[in-house]
């Protein structure tokens, strides 16, 4: 069965709140799967992958957490601004270029921060 919007947005808000409590208790895989629900709901919502990316730059996850940043700013360009000013993200994002961005990867060492 279809789930309704109104539905959707209250589980993806469930998602959202367990994964910062994950955060704030350092659980970062369990971060990560609530956060990779959100995704599977809503694959448009910029924030998840910034969140996503944060999340796996603390674990030391630099390969995600760039994919992941990079999925946010194909998503909303005007994330790159936003991650390059806060504490988290800066490093990993601050040596992409418009070849990492084109092809939605990390894997090319040129990609890597």
């Amino acid at each position: 069965p279809e789930i309704s919007q109104q539905d959707r947005v209250q589980i993806k808000n469930s998602h959202l709140t367990k994964a910062q409590d994950y955060i704030t208790n350092r659980k970062y895989e369990d971060a990560v799967a609530e956060l990779n629900e959100i995704i599977k709901l809503d694959p448009s919502d910029p924030a998840a992958y910034y969140t996503l990316g944060n999340v796996y730059e603390t674990m030391g996850k630099n390969k995600e957490s760039v994919e992941a940043f990079i999925a946010a700013i194909k998503l909303d360009p005007y994330a790159k601004k936003q991650m390059h000013s806060e504490s988290m993200g800066s490093a990993s994002i601050s040596n992409l270029t418009e070849p990492c961005l084109a092809t939605n990867t990390a894997t090319d060492n040129s990609c890597q921060p």
